[in-house]
């Protein structure tokens, strides 16, 4: 049996762009997206620089609206991440 599958757009949610345009354009300028991490505090940790994922809600993208709130880790789960 022959599997079919329909692309029907193009989507990035990165550290370097919450969409393909931004996402093209900072890779073309070589811009990876890492930066001090904001999401936690990150003082008693070696690590002080992550690629988080910035500026992106389920909003803008799709126009869709949540009602209630979500911790970041589920947000990105249902597809929403907002800067606390």
């Amino acid at each position: 049996m022959k599997r079919k599958v329909v692309v029907t757009g193009i989507g990035a949610v990165t550290p370097a762009g919450n969409n393909a345009r931004e996402f093209c354009e900072s890779l073309r300028q070589a811009k990876d997206g890492a930066a001090a991490i904001t999401r936690f505090d990150a003082e008693n940790f070696p690590v002080k620089t992550a690629c988080e994922v910035k500026n992106f809600t389920l909003d803008a993208q799709t126009g869709l609206r949540r009602s209630l709130p979500f911790r970041a880790c589920r947000e990105f789960q249902q597809g929403r991440h907002d800067q606390p």
